[in-house]
């Protein structure tokens, strides 16, 4: 953006004199030099920043044959500048183990995979057909600062002797789309949302 210009005339005299036919002539040239100064001004676009919140106290081993219980307690925050909804992948690295598991959203009740997502807590669900399928979705938009409840808490794992030799991964991983304008305004359905994030 060209925040101003200012002109500055100065006079530059050129004088040509010529002698002829007993007249003298002066000739006076006007210049104009131009200064020019510029402002940039940059407008910084909110933006979604999200991170999984997480209290993880894995066992030492999960011994063949035994029922072992430990923390997994998983939420998401946003830390960015709008509204945001997120999404969550969870699951489990080896088959083995997924049979062997069973997840809890409070600690006290557990599911195997299969059945959780009939289960959830409060503010969650899970899209197991169509374009979203896959995914556990927190349906209420989280303003900066905050974070969704917790997805699960708990895991009890109980393992054969072959399963319980290899190691395995709990894979939590999650994603974020914009909500709505800072202020709050112009948010749609979490589905909504993610439908138009993905089919842009």
């Amino acid at each position: 953006m060209l925040s101003k210009k200012k002109y500055i005339p100065i006079l530059a005299v050129a004088a040509a004199i010529s002698i002829g036919a007993g007249y003298m002539h002066i000739s006076n040239t006007t210049a104009y030099f131009t200064d020019a100064e510029a402002t940039v001004n940059t407008m910084s676009v909110g933006h979604d920043t999200t991170e999984i919140v997480e209290t993880f106290t894995p066992p030492n081993e999960v011994p063949k044959n035994t029922e072992t219980t430990y923390t997994k307690d998983v939420a998401v925050r946003n830390d960015g500048t709008v509204p945001c909804y997120v999404r969550v992948f969870l699951d489990f690295s080896d088959q083995l183990a997924r049979d062997g598991s069973k997840v809890s959203a409070d600690g006290t009740n557990y599911y195997s995979m299969a059945d959780f997502a009939s289960h959830l807590p409060s503010g969650w669900t899970y899209v197991s057909t169509g374009d979203l399928s896959g995914y556990y979705y927190y349906t209420t938009a989280l303003k900066t600062g905050e974070s969704t409840s917790s997805l699960i808490k708990s895991v009890k794992t109980t393992l054969g002797s072959y399963a319980a030799q290899n190691d395995f991964d709990i894979i939590v991983h999650e994603e974020s789309v914009q909500a709505g304008n800072p202020d709050g305004s112009g948010a749609m359905a979490y589905d909504a949302a993610w439908k138009a994030f993905l089919n842009r």
